[in-house]
């Protein structure tokens, strides 16, 4: 295949080529040649090498602060491993041309010379951002599986508990870490009981992801002191969280070395408090790489240490089966609130704040459903932001992104009480107007387009919004309803902007 050829397959198919000629066996020569293919460069939305020069800062300077240290040493490891065990194949984000960060694949292969030592290494980076992303979308629906898993064996176990033996106990609270180390995706999830007076640790219960070694035996009668500070700060009900071994302080040399034995990258310990008792703490793990917990990890940690709490006190005073039953009844009220919040953030728009488009979709599925029982008006009013495209040219995606906020805002403070309003996508929001004909639809964009007239959001001047309305006519379908106005709205944009304009009649 000639070079050109390959420089038209490479294009086609989504694939970008490099190599790299190691100068001396030394991959931080400054001497070192690269070369970015021109499928490389269009990648990332370049088109020319004075765009894109033939450095290795070219590259290395747009990978993402998250993946920067990690990509790096994993590309110097695979130069400098003379026996070729270390491939160079790993999933990072780039910076593109437009400011966004996407996702990429890349791998490559180094020749040698006799000795082992780099010559030359090449290889292809290929985007995988939106399968990345469809992946993600996948993984959070799992999450919320998980949710309603952990619920239900949280219910389960508080009523389990109730007439469950003392020496039943063990059961239960593995099969608890088991479900929570699942859902946050743990390599461990573990339990330990503290002794105030003899100030150790031990460690009572383990679970363990597939593949990934048990230090229970080795975590027994572990002192306080490989935590300096760790029971002040427990006592208060403050967790201890730890995502790279390099944030610990000096003073905390015996602890690294404690983690290191296990091979821990990140974690997090919460205290098992009960009635102002410290009784131990709950942690999970991730030995693989290092990670930053979310919000939802954290409130899920801090729920599952209450179930916890609640268990032990059991545990240690079963007698007041009544009271532990109580408080295991609040961690699932709890619980429930989280799988609430879970589910709103999911029909809400994270920019905006308002609801985004599957939500929308739904309530007019729903409005659909319930005028074929009791017909009454329906209108949409599909709007869009006025050369929101040079907006965020001229002046920066901030400001676009601040431009959609305060709009959303004057949005949602000029609809009525019963109207739905979404951001339909980019710059597009529509409004649902249950029991409204087109004329009050009408007055009701008129509202909303001179409200938004007199928005000032600097270091604009004005921001103008184009609106397109549409009424549900008998047995109309909603995809023939939205595209009746969106067809409305296109007038409206091509009239002239900044106006109203009504559909054809269905």
């Amino acid at each position: 295949m000639d070079a050109q050829r390959l420089g038209l397959y490479c294009r086609y198919a989504g694939v970008g080529l490099w190599d790299m000629c190691v100068v001396e066996a030394d991959p931080l020569n400054p001497d070192n040649v690269f070369f970015w293919s021109e499928s490389f460069r269009r990648l990332l939305g370049f088109e020319t090498e004075e765009e894109f020069p033939n450095r290795l800062e070219s590259w290395s300077s747009r990978l993402h602060p998250a993946d920067k240290a990690r990509t790096l040493r994993t590309f110097q490891k695979h130069l400098m491993d003379r026996d070729q065990q270390t491939p160079y194949d790993l999933k990072y984000r780039l910076k593109c041309r437009d400011g966004h960060y996407r996702w990429f694949r890349a791998t490559g292969d180094t020749q040698r010379d006799a000795s082992g030592r780099p010559i030359r290494v090449a290889g292809s980076l290929i985007d995988i951002h939106d399968s990345t992303l469809n992946q993600k979308t996948a993984q959070q629906a799992e999450i919320l599986k998980e949710l309603n898993r952990f619920h239900d064996a949280a219910a389960r176990l508080a009523t389990a508990n109730a007439k469950l033996r003392i020496d039943r106990m063990d059961e239960g609270l593995h099969e608890c870490l088991a479900i929570l180390g699942g859902f946050l995706d743990a390599d461990r999830a573990y339990l330990f009981s503290n002794n105030l007076r003899e100030r150790y640790w031990t460690n009572t219960h383990e679970w363990c992801a597939p593949g990934i070694s048990s230090h229970i035996e080795d975590l027994q009668r572990v002192s306080f002191d490989y935590l300096p500070g760790i029971i002040e700060r427990f006592q208060q009900g403050q967790p201890f969280i730890l995502t790279a071994l390099d944030h610990l302080p000096p003073e905390f040399k015996i602890c690294r070395e404690l983690l290191e034995m296990q091979g821990i990258r990140s974690v997090i310990l919460h205290p098992l408090l009960a009635d102002g008792e410290l009784l131990g703490f709950v942690g999970f793990d991730d030995v693989e790489e290092e990670r930053d917990f979310s919000s939802t990890e954290k409130a899920m940690l801090s729920l599952a240490a209450e179930n916890f709490s609640a268990t032990l006190a059991r545990q240690q005073q079963y007698q007041h089966v009544r009271q532990a039953k109580t408080e295991l009844e609040i961690v699932n009220q709890r619980l429930r609130e989280a799988l609430e919040e879970v589910q709103r953030l999911a029909r809400t728009d994270p920019l905006t704040g308002l609801s985004n488009r599957r939500w929308m979709q739904e309530c007019l599925a729903k409005e659909a459903a319930r005028r074929l029982r009791t017909p009454s008006p329906l209108s949409i009013i599909l709007m869009d932001v006025d050369h929101f495209k040079k907006i965020n040219d001229r002046f920066g995606h901030d400001v676009g992104d601040k431009v959609l906020r305060r709009l959303a805002d004057t949005l949602k403070d000029t609809v009525r009480c019963n109207d739905v309003i979404a951001r339909w996508g980019g710059e597009e929001f529509m409004v649902m107007a249950t029991d409204t004909d087109l004329q009050e639809a009408l007055k009701l964009a008129e509202r909303l387009r001179r409200e938004v007239a007199r928005l000032r959001v600097p270091p604009l001047e004005q921001i103008t919004i184009s609106l397109g309305l549409a009424e549900a006519g008998p047995g109309e379908d909603l995809g023939q309803l939205i595209v009746r106005a969106d067809r409305a709205l296109y007038r409206a944009k091509s009239e002239g902007r900044n106006q109203a304009v009504l559909a054809e009649p269905f």
